[in-house]
Order: C-alpha cells, then structure tokens, then sequence
C-alpha cells in the first residue's frame, strides 16, 4: 500500500514539477507532496461503494488522457482508497450530494497521514454542477480524466480543464465547478487552513448574496451548519467587487 501511495506522490508531483519554472505556486504543493511519509499508511476500512464510484468509476478510469504513469498510479489508488460522498446534511440536493465522491490518499482519513496536505482522488458525475464557493486552503485540480469547467468569480469566464491540464484556485478565492456528459476524474490538493468553512454562495431575493456555511467532520465530509450574509469583507476577501452584489 505504501508503495501505491509513493508512487502516485511521486507522479503527481513530476506533472506539477514540469510546470513549476512558470507556475512559481506549484512549488508550494510540490514541497508538501514531497513531505508526505508514505510509510506511514493505515488500512482502509471495507465500505460500499457510492453510487456515483459504482456507476462511473470505471468509466472515467478507461478514458484517461494524462501521461500513463500517472494514469497507472491513479488506476491502482482508485481501488484502494474509501471513497465518501463529500457533502451531507439537509439543504443539499440529492444528486448533487451523490455526483460528488472523494477517496483521501494524503490527511487524517487516508491511506498514508498528513497533517501539512490533503490530498487524493475527485470523482465527479456527469452533468454535475457544484456551485459557486469559497474555502481558506488553497487548491489545486489536476484532470485524469473527462472535462471540468471552472468558473473564478461570479462574473469569471468559465474556462476548460481536459486531462492533463490543471488550475490552482487561490485561498478565499469564489469558484463553481461543472460536468457534462462525462464523469470527470481529477487529482486534487489542498494547503493551508483545512478545517476552516467551506461556503457556499446563492442569490437571494433581491438581487443580494449568502453564503451558506458548511463544515468538515471528522470522516472528513462536510456538514451544513448555518447561513449568513455576503458582505463587502466577505467580497473583497473573494476577490470579488463590492459593485456586483
């Protein structure tokens, strides 16, 4: 098992190094990625699959189109790690909840421990849209499979992920994310404040913004907590202008 998980660290971190004289972030990630001890692995508990892992797992896992070492590291980690539906609680909807899994290699749940990086496995479902939030760690996505579209900002040009691309989303920084007709699998990282919220951004009556607080639990999903305004901080925080509210 500590071998599979070696092996994906480093093949991760070879994708992200390739870029990293252009992309001076990515040597944050690197460092972290390069830090895990990967002998210090702990045995996954046998669970029943999510139905998203059970409907399209495999699918995504044929089409990979990032480089085969990283597809191979990837394929043998899929069917190790114990995936978990991200999100629970009431407020979400149903297919939604489902269509977005997650199986931690790196952190507190997965199969090596980490306490400076979480990282691991994002299956998204097809026609899938998780929409627009924010979160204190920074993060990055690196796609292995299917297409992902991001969106940076309420008003941002959504722009296209395909399998070996990625994109670093900024700290605070308020982002959507979408699938179409394909399940869509990814390599995703986080560094810096974990365990703070993740918020949710809606439009309300009026025209005006909340945001919808949604925290981590131990098993590592997160769990609606509470709701609040959007207010000029909180844009400014977001990158955001106060203009658009």
């Amino acid at each position: 098992m500590n071998e599979i998980a070696d092996n994906f660290r480093n093949c991760f971190a070879a994708e992200l190094r390739a870029h990293q004289r252009s992309e001076p972030v990515l040597s944050r990630f690197i460092e972290e990625l390069e830090a895990i001890d990967c002998s210090a692995y702990r045995i996954v508990s046998a669970k029943v699959s999510p139905p998203t892992v059970t409907n399209h797992l495999e699918t995504a896992l044929d089409r990979t189109g990032c480089a085969q070492l990283t597809a191979d590291a990837v394929r043998q980690l899929a069917r190790l790690v114990e995936w978990y539906e991200i999100f629970q609680g009431e407020g979400i909807d149903r297919d939604l909840a489902r269509g977005l899994v997650a199986g931690q290699v790196a952190g507190p749940v997965g199969i090596v421990a980490s306490s400076s990086i979480r990282a691991g496995l994002f299956l998204l479902a097809p026609d899938i849209h998780y929409p627009l939030h924010q979160h204190a760690a920074l993060e990055i996505y690196f796609v292995v499979s299917g297409m992902l579209i991001l969106q940076h900002g309420r008003s941002g040009t959504a722009f296209h992920l395909r399998p070996g691309q990625w994109s670093v989303t900024p700290c605070h920084r308020v982002h959507s994310l979408t699938t179409h007709g394909d399940p869509c699998l990814v390599i995703y990282a986080w560094i810096g404040e974990f365990d703070a919220p993740n918020w949710w951004w809606e439009q309300v009556h009026g025209g005006t913004w909340r945001r919808v607080r949604w925290e981590r639990q131990p098993d590592a999903r997160w769990l609606r907590t509470a709701h609040e305004p959007v207010t000029e901080e909180v844009l400014k925080e977001a990158g955001e202008e106060p203009a658009e509210a």
